[in-house]
């Protein structure tokens, strides 16, 4: 799953300004790893992801100026979110009828989804505002 989610996080929509991009579907198969196998693998799994990541977009510590603003950049850009997708089978509810379908599908894909993209939106306020003040 680990590495489903790399190749899919290589497919892009064009790179922002300061090095971000959207990536299509490179979340689920973390989600479901998560899901499927419990919070212990979910979050293990989430942060190696995070960590091959992070080796994967070690230039755009570039635009930190500060090492504080490192520090916000790789906790709050790579290790805090995409680890929080680990924690998908601690939202989810399942049925007693069919344990392997979720009741609540939607809420626990869009819940840990935004947790993942406000972690990023977090950081680059921290690092614009550490530019603009120097």
């Amino acid at each position: 799953m680990i590495a489903l989610s790399t190749v899919l996080s290589m497919i892009q929509i064009p790179l922002m300004p300061h090095g971000g991009s959207i990536t299509l579907f490179s979340m689920v198969p973390i989600l479901v790893m998560s899901y499927r196998h419990g919070a212990k693998c979910g979050i293990m799994t989430a942060f190696v992801n995070s960590l091959i990541q992070l080796v994967q977009g070690l230039g755009n510590l570039a635009y930190c100026q500060t090492l504080t603003a490192q520090v916000g950049c790789v906790l709050l850009d790579y290790l805090l979110a995409f680890t929080v997708l680990g924690f998908a089978c601690l939202i989810a509810s399942r049925s007693a009828a069919a344990p392997w379908v979720s009741v609540s599908a939607p809420l626990w894909c869009a819940c840990c989804a935004f947790c993942a993209a406000f972690c990023p939106v977090t950081s680059s306020g921290r690092t614009t505002t550490t530019l603009s003040a120097g």
